[in-house]
């Protein structure tokens, strides 16, 4: 093996560099995947608990959320007390073909309460992970048609107009290109970017190996899809109970957060049982995917090498 690998590398050395690459990416896939199932395990012993009756340490309860100081979303304007926006930029290139790209553009998040029939606990949601439906999604494409859909029941249906869609991912473009100043070597990062725009206006595509003509990746289109933790609905919370050092009354005494010897800290929109059934399917993916990409990729490796 020693003596046969660099020969073989340097045969095919894009082949092989590619499929350790995607050894690497099952190895990831499967130690998330065991994470998931370990998730899984931990909210199905977990019994759903009345909020009067929740211990301190590790809860799992349910009820509707609650507050005085809710954000309002950028896209939608919804009162809410978590947000995010997902961006979704399409580009094609010289030969028409397509491609997604996606970021996190807008994400904030302020503290509610969980109320039940029985109490109430403050939820302090930092670093808790979410489990949301789409609250409002809407895709815009290069003919100018833009495709909607929401809750009707919240009004977020049709939603803004197109131009506030575009003007919002211009004005995300902008935040990215202040932050790239922000940071050491920021300055010359801008010029590059205002240098490439320059010669994408001339159909002049700058690469690796140089300069060449024609025509660049275009933006064709856009997507945007906006989650929302909103007041008056019911929401799962899987987390650790602390005491509230900043209580009013009796029924003011609990605290939900992530804790520190156990970090598992999820808030979803589902119930116990909805919860329980994503967590498994999610779970059992990663692992078989993560499993059978590793082989497969050493599989094809050691074939190539005359040693399987």
């Amino acid at each position: 093996m020693g003596y046969i690998l660099p020969f073989a590398l340097a045969a095919g050395a894009g082949l092989y560099l590619f499929l350790i690459l995607c050894v690497g990416i099952g190895l990831l896939l499967f130690i998330a995947g065991l994470s998931a199932y370990r998730e899984y395990r931990l909210v199905a012993n977990l019994p759903e608990m009345p909020l009067r009756s929740i211990p301190m340490g590790l809860v799992r309860v349910r009820g509707k959320a609650q507050g005085d100081e809710p954000l309002t979303s950028p896209l939608t304007r919804t009162p809410c007390f978590y947000y995010k926006v997902i961006l979704g930029e399409q580009t094609r290139d010289e030969r028409g073909n397509t491609e997604w790209s996606e970021w996190t553009a807008d994400v904030a998040e302020v503290k509610f309460n969980l109320v039940d029939s029985t109490g109430k606990a403050l939820v302090e949601p930092h670093g808790a992970e979410y489990d949301l439906a789409e609250h409002f999604k809407a895709e815009t494409g290069s003919r100018g048609e833009i495709k909607r859909q929401g809750d009707p029941s919240l009004g977020s249906e049709p939603g803004p107009p197109e131009s506030q869609l575009i003007e919002y991912a211009s004005r995300w473009r902008g935040k990215i290109r202040e932050k790239a100043s922000s940071v050491p070597g920021g300055s010359v990062i801008g010029k590059v970017m205002d240098y490439d725009r320059k010669l994408e206006a001339e159909n002049v595509m700058v690469s690796v190996g140089g300069v060449s003509l024609g025509a660049t990746r275009t933006t064709t289109g856009y997507r945007f899809t906006e989650f929302c933790l909103l007041p008056g609905r019911e929401y799962t919370v899987t987390g650790t109970c602390a005491e509230n050092p900043n209580r009013r009354d009796n029924y003011d005494r609990n605290l939900l957060m992530k804790g520190q010897h156990d970090p598992t800290f999820l808030i979803s929109s589902r119930t116990g049982r909805q919860l329980e059934r994503g967590l498994r399917r999610k779970a059992f993916f990663l692992v078989l995917f993560g499993a059978a990409m590793m082989v497969g990729c050493v599989a094809i490796i050691l074939a190539k090498l005359g040693l399987f």
